[in-house]
């Protein structure tokens, strides 16, 4: 039996059905103990949020995390945590998980290399053996949260309703969620989880709105002067495991 803590992220929804599923919030010891995985999926949805300062998000996914599996690591067979593929976005080609970090500073990313820092000091001094980072590359699914780009291009092409985005000409390594939870079931070391190759973003939400029979230029207007901070660098997962079913999976589930 498998443990999903963090009940209502985008993970955590998509994990199978079949395992216990609990709030991060209030925990009870005996709620996490003695269980063959435990995944700890919750605060990827504030990834980007204006409002938090840097302590805000080094308190919960740095703090509280690391208490957390300083707890439970011990009463469980394996724990899985998630950074983030943006610990390598400072470069501009294929990086692998040995390759060294280098990014632009965000309060969040700068959470998660303290996290993986910790992470891989516990295990140089043999603790945490049993405890695996996953670092995943952008992922959205119809359970992406109001404010995120992909929940007002979903909202959009489910209730045909207009919307303002901006530079959308910006090429990432993306995948499903469902592509992750995949991984996440068979994760036994230290990992990035990414597709292997660069989508560029307009193309691909264009195709989204085509398949539904919807013309793009009829419901998006792009506001081109609000320059993502993701237009600078294009970097991918170097692997030879090419993951090709974003377009299928997306699709499918907006269905």
């Amino acid at each position: 039996m498998d443990l999903v803590i963090g009940n209502t992220s985008q993970l955590g929804l998509l994990l199978p059905d079949d395992m216990v599923k609990i709030s991060s919030r209030n925990i009870n010891t005996n709620e996490v103990s003695s269980y063959d995985t435990v995944y700890i999926t919750f605060a990827e949805q504030r990834t980007f949020n204006a409002e938090l300062k840097e302590s805000d998000f080094i308190d919960v996914n740095v703090t509280y995390t690391t208490n957390l599996i300083d707890t439970i690591h011990k009463l469980n067979k394996k724990v899985i945590v998630y950074g983030t593929f943006e610990l390598w976005n400072g470069y501009n080609g294929p990086v692998t998980i040995n390759t060294p970090i280098k990014y632009n500073y965000s309060p969040y990313v700068k959470s998660k290399e303290i996290l993986y820092t910790i992470l891989l000091d516990k295990k140089s001094k043999g603790e945490w053996k049993n405890v695996f980072i996953i670092h995943p590359t952008n992922f959205n699914s119809v359970n992406r949260r109001k404010g995120f780009l992909f929940s007002k291009i979903f909202d959009s092409i489910s209730n045909k309703i207009e919307i303002e985005v901006g530079d959308l000409d910006i090429n990432r390594d993306l995948i499903h969620p469902n592509y992750l939870v995949k991984k996440s079931l068979t994760c036994d070391k230290d990992m990035i989880v990414g597709s292997g190759k660069l989508t560029n973003l307009k193309t691909f939400i264009k195709a989204l709105y085509q398949s539904s029979g919807l013309d793009y230029n009829d419901y998006v207007i792009e506001n081109i002067s609000d320059v993502s901070p993701h237009k600078n660098n294009a970097f991918w997962l170097d692997t030879e495991n090419i993951y090709n079913d974003l377009f299928e999976d997306t699709i499918n589930e907006i269905k």
